[in-house]
Parts: C-alpha cells; structure tokens; sequence
C-alpha cells in the first residue's frame, strides 16, 4: 500500500514512550493547549504492551510511599482525579478499599515478596507492652475512633498512622472478630480466620487497567494529540543541534538550521531498512520527553548532547497467577463462576523494599494473587518461573483456604518488570538546555499516579518553552 505519510515530519513536542505514562503526558499537554503538534511514538505495536499492560490495576493511595517524596506527592494529587475520570470515560471501577492484613507467619516484615511471608522459622513472632497498642488506644492517638479494646499489633498501628498521614483520614483497623462478623460494614468471610487484624483503607480502587489507559489515549487524541506505534527511536542516530540567536525565529520550516526544530528523532527501520508501516522516518521537534519506562536511562545515555543519566534502573520482575473464583465447597448444583468473591483487595503490611503480594478479585470475577518482587538482570525476561507460579498457589491457599486451586481452575498467569533503579524516589529530571525531559523510576505505582505525572510534567515544560510554544 502507498504510504500517505512524509518521510520527515515536525512537531513541537515528542514523547518517547506509550506506556501509561507517556500517554498521561501526552493527555495533560494536549488538554493544556490543543493548538500544540504534539507526538507520541512507541516502538511496539501496540500502546501498553510492557509493564503499563501486566499490572494489577489496583490504585492506592500512597501509604507505602515515603512522607515527602515526589511519588508520595503524585500519588496524591492523581488519586484525587481518577474518581471523576473513570466516571467521565466509563471506566469500570470497584471503591472498595483494601484490606492491609497481619497473619501469624509475618516476621518483623511480610516476607521476601516471592510468597514466602514468613520471618525464616515460620513462627508467629512474640511481642512486648512496647510493640502493642489497645484498639482505644491505637484511636484516641490520632483522634479515630474505635470501638474494641482487643490488643492490636502495633505494625498494623504504623499502616493506620501512615494512611491518616498520607490524606486517607477515614482507615481503621479491624479486629479479627470485626473482620469476619457479617453484620460489620468490611467483612471477608472467605479470608483465612488466621489473621490477626488488618487496617481498612477505604480510599483505594480496583479499576480495569487497560481500559484506563485507552481512555487516556482517547482523549488525547481528541484533543490533537498524535499516536504513532511501530515506531522505534534510534538513539545512535537521533541529534539534537545545538541553539543559536536564530532560536527567535517562528519558522516551521524543517530543513531550516536555523530554525526552531532543536531535535531529529531517527526511526529504527527494520533490517532491510524498509519502512514497511509508511510512517516519517524522521521527526524534527523542539521538546523530547523520554517516558520509555525500564529503557529510560539506557535511550537517554546513548542519545547524543543529553547529559548522562543520574539513575539506574533496577528490573524487578513481579509474577501474577489467575484463578477462577470457584469454592472447593461449590457442587455441582451450585457451582458457578461468581460464588467466590473478595469485595476488597488483601495485602501485607508493606516493608521499605516491597508491598508484598497481593490476593484479590478482579472486576471480572476472578481471583488474582501476585505480584512477586525479583530482582533480576535482564529488562525483557517475563517467562513464568514455574517454582514461583508454584509459591503463588501456596500463598493464595493460605489466605483463601476454600479457593479451589487446581490446575483446572488456572485460567492464566503473566509477568510485568517493574522500572525500579537504584533510587528510591521516581526520577523525573528536566535539561532545560537541551530541551529534554526524563521520567524514570516510575515502579509499580504508575498507573496510580498517572494523572498527576502528566500534570507534574506539563509544569516542568514551562522552564524550557521555547518560542511559539504556550501551555
């Protein structure tokens, strides 16, 4: 087929990347100013294909990210949004809240994050006066109140605490007895009656994932934001020229040197060199923002006149397993797809490395455990490790004991790698001489903060606007 598109195009800004991220960016630039010819490329064939496409579609609400961090911040101001975005864009969505549960076989941690969730000896661990609070006392700390004074594990305190902190003023923590009473608002009765408490917060939200993401990119398109798949950057070839006194100059011709267009983005052809989708092979633009997840500080390192990158990334694989929602009790008379279901998403209490492993019902009525936390080397390996799949089954058995967890009721499993590095805090940096933004570090909470990373990044780019450009 004739292609209809030019060898060469321009634009005033390019986002590398079509994750959640770079999409959400893509959303808050375009509905900044629709007038902008903004342009986002993605090397797969498809948007959302890598980690952004294999999460757990749970939006929290920052709990387990540190006190004055930028993630803790973004969580924040996104969490805020995605209530009235779903709602607009008919995105299916469960405000449920989730449960943070402490079990007898948690050590001074909840595990490894591979589902192991023990201390090493699988003993429940012994606590003094120092580490316990009463339900009362656990409250009137913080003015909240509750209404059993039952002993309550003190880390289960710290999770409250931090949730009150973090702006989710209404959690509370659940006693055992209040967890599985059926006439108490947040009940599970298909939970394992081995847990020892757990802290309600009520402000988190299981949504479906991709949807969220299409809507996204629904409507930045709508308001003239371009989306170009099967468009690979090639760093070694892209340039960036360097500004002269002719930068004032409002010319869009791109063969002009002296023009406005800082960046060429070169395509990487397949290895015939045949532009076999008909897109531009070059794009002249005067912003690049670099969204492309785990690649983020390799494409930044190997881009010619763009500083160094600050961080490293850190993979971090984390394995999913799915299972139908049938009960080990169902008979053959009632047995049925829907007849086992979690109103709210199970985790452990977070430690500084991981959230741990999650168990919980999707909106489509199945039972998901995972993710795992493997560091591992490789950037692309998201095979199933069978020994993992495997802990998963063991982890899930031990909450859900009546979950029926044969072969025959697996109806999947995947893996995402996570874009962790050697930093704690996302890494969003702006080269304001080169014209150049990176955002990096965005680990599992991406999909969360989405909202509020494009916004974050729409104000980053006024301290680089160059002429013609206004947000």
């Amino acid at each position: 087929m004739t292609s209809s598109h030019p060898t060469k195009e321009s634009a005033d800004i390019v986002i590398i990347g079509g994750g959640i991220v770079g999409i959400s960016i893509l959303r808050s630039i375009t509905q900044c100013n629709n007038n902008l010819k903004v342009i986002l490329i993605e090397a797969q064939s498809d948007l959302l294909s890598q980690a952004s496409g294999s999460n757990s579609g749970i939006a929290c609400t920052g709990v387990d990210a540190t006190p004055g961090t930028l993630e803790r911040s973004l969580i924040r101001d996104s969490i805020s949004q995605i209530r009235p975005f779903c709602r607009d864009m008919n995105i299916p969505m469960r405000e449920c809240g989730s449960l943070v549960c402490l079990w007898p076989w948690d050590g001074d941690g909840n595990g490894d994050g591979n589902g192991n969730g023990n201390d090493g000896n699988g003993d429940a661990p012994t606590h003094d006066d120092t580490q316990t609070k009463t339900m009362k006392e656990a409250g009137s700390s913080s003015n909240h109140d509750t209404h059993d004074s039952c002993i309550v594990d003190s880390r289960l305190v710290t999770v409250a605490e931090e949730s009150w902190d973090a702006g989710d003023s209404h959690a509370k923590i659940l006693s055992s007895s209040q967890l599985f009473n059926s006439k108490h608002q947040v009940n599970e009765p298909h939970l394992s009656k081995s847990c020892k408490g757990a802290v309600h917060i009520p402000g988190e939200i299981v949504l479906d994932p991709w949807l969220f993401g299409i809507a996204l990119a629904s409507q930045a398109r709508q308001c003239g934001g371009i989306i170009y798949t099967n468009w690979k950057y090639d760093p070694s070839k892209s340039f960036r020229r360097q500004k002269s006194n002719d930068d004032t100059d409002a010319s869009t011709d791109i063969d002009n040197n002296g023009g406005p267009y800082l960046w060429t983005l070169v395509r990487d052809l397949d290895d015939n060199g045949v532009d076999v989708e008909g897109l531009p092979v070059e794009i002249h633009t005067k912003i690049v923002i670099n969204a492309t997840g785990i690649q983020s500080d390799l494409i930044q390192s190997k881009t010619q006149n763009v500083p160094e990158s600050v961080y490293e990334a850190r993979p971090r694989r984390g394995q999913y397993k799915i299972f139908a929602s049938t009960s080990t009790s169902s008979t053959s008379a009632t047995s049925n797809q829907q007849d086992f279901h979690l109103t709210r998403p199970i985790q452990p209490v977070p430690t500084q490395r991981t959230k741990g492993i999650f168990v919980f019902s999707s909106l489509y009525n199945q039972i998901i455990v995972g993710p795992t936390a493997l560091d591992q080397s490789s950037r692309v390996d998201r095979s199933i490790h069978e020994n993992v799949a495997n802990q998963l089954t063991q982890y899930v058995q031990k909450l859900l004991p009546n979950l029926d967890v044969n072969d025959s009721n697996v109806i999947g499993e995947y893996v995402g790698i996570r874009p962790g590095t050697n930093r704690r805090d996302y890494q969003i940096h702006c080269y304001p001489t080169e014209n150049w933004i990176t955002v990096g570090g965005i680990r599992s909470t991406g999909l969360t903060a989405s909202l509020g990373i494009g916004r974050y990044v729409v104000h980053s780019l006024l301290s680089i606007l160059v002429p013609g450009i206004v947000l």
